[in-house]
């Protein structure tokens, strides 16, 4: 591929308003459901994500170099006017070039839009894959590795800078549009609330559709997205990843029954043995939700080998794990920190989603989810907590892998308050 310059697309001045736009037909499409059983931040961060995609952030601790002999072509003498001269120096006939392999993450389209306040060091160039910015210079005569390094290294460090100008730029956007977002979510939520309020008030009985023109609606699984993410895997190979709109999904479905467990005590009851019951409770329920998108199998098991023993939940498909969730009685701050290194322990290089279901079944459950999440923050790995919509239902963390200190695992904290025995 050709190299091209960099960063020379659209201002973020122009696409302002044709982003802050797009907001609106994202909203539009979330369901009732989807409205209902979501945090209405995290609906807008969705969109916010779907219109502005993600800022770029160059690997240069990965960086690799491949250095390549290529051939010049052959000169048109005659054309030039150039006589045939067999004696005297020739031309070279092959050059030295190194290229400087850059791995990145986010959004490509990030490297071809224009900052408004550009550096003043020169528009890089560069060859651009959905994996790699490549940087190219050519040898010059009787130069050593060290000075071509060093123009690398230089041209690098440029690309570093405009990429930090329009990363600026992105995320500032990409806030307005989460606000927009969050202003038109916000409307259709009070819209939908509005509505149940007025049914609820309603006296005369609600006009039910005639059975003969009525269309039957045949219960169907939802489809997990899997799709591959932008990241490069260390052997070159994609890896796969539950997408955030499908970990929310999964998220939800959990909380879901766990909600209809504490409504229900007396029921809730004859379900909760152990650990061991509850998860063969929530594999049934996935299982019973879920399908891959293609027909391949969506392998969704229980004490399933991973990492250094066996998860309770394990969502895998195509040979990669998309999810882990484990489930864990209350018993204190000292067993719950046993519980967090297990699950951490569980997840291997490529694992990035996860869960932790506490059931709670002793008194003052709000001190309890306390002290949870009071660990969960002071634990080593812990790299942030979330903001909570609501931290009784709720709390969501960002974990360093225990594999590679790079890499993020979205780990969330599912506190279920029911009586056992």
């Amino acid at each position: 591929m050709p190299s091209e310059r960099l960063f020379g697309g659209p201002s973020i001045a122009t696409i302002r308003s044709k982003a802050i736009r797009g907001a609106s037909p994202q909203v539009r499409q979330f369901t009732d459901d989807q409205l209902s059983g979501n945090s209405p931040d995290v609906l807008a961060q969705y969109v916010a994500d779907q219109v502005m995609g993600q800022p770029v952030d160059l690997d240069t601790d990965g960086h690799r170099i491949d250095p390549q002999i290529v051939p010049l072509p052959e000169p048109d003498d005659s054309a030039a006017g150039i006589p045939s001269t067999p004696d005297g120096p020739q031309p070279a006939m092959d050059v030295i070039q190194l290229s400087l392999h850059i791995p990145y993450s986010g959004t490509a389209n990030v490297f071809k839009t224009r900052p408004s306040h550009a550096p003043s060091t020169p528009v890089p160039e560069a060859t651009l894959t959905d994996r790699e910015v490549i940087i190219t210079v050519t040898g010059k005569p009787g130069e050593g590795g060290q000075e071509a390094e060093g123009r690398l290294l230089l041209l690098e460090r440029h690309l570093q800078q405009w990429a930090e100008a329009v990363n600026s730029d992105v995320i500032s956007l990409k806030s307005e549009v989460k606000a927009r977002a969050r202003e038109l979510v916000d409307q259709r939520i009070s819209v939908l609330r509005h509505r149940d309020d007025m049914v609820a008030a309603l006296t005369i009985p609600l006009r039910q559709v005639d059975p003969g023109r009525a269309l039957e609606v045949p219960a169907q699984r939802k489809v997990v997205l899997i799709k591959t993410s932008s990241a490069p895997a260390a052997g070159g190979s994609p890896e796969f990843a539950l997408t955030v709109a499908v970990y929310e999904q999964i998220i939800q479905t959990i909380l879901g029954f766990t909600h209809a467990l504490e409504r229900r005590p007396a029921s809730a009851r004859s379900l909760i043995g152990d650990e061991e019951t509850m998860r063969d409770w929530l594999m049934f329920l996935l299982s019973a939700n879920y399908e891959a998108p293609d027909g391949k199998e969506l392998f969704i098991g229980g004490e399933t080998e991973n990492g250094k023993g066996k998860t309770d939940i394990l969502v895998r498909y195509r040979n990669k794990n998309a999810f882990i969730g484990e489930c864990k009685f209350w018993d204190g701050p000292a067993k719950f920190d046993m519980a967090i290194d297990q699950l951490l322990s569980y997840t291997v290089w490529r694992d990035t989603k996860a869960a932790l279901i506490l059931f709670i079944t002793r008194r003052n459950p709000t001190q309890a989810i306390g002290k949870a999440h009071a660990r969960l923050a002071a634990h080593a790995a812990h790299r942030q907590t979330l903001e909570p919509a609501d931290p009784s239902e709720r709390r969501d963390y960002r974990f360093v892998s225990p594999t590679d200190n790079r890499r993020t695992i979205s780990l969330a904290l599912l506190p279920v308050v029911v009586p056992r025995g």
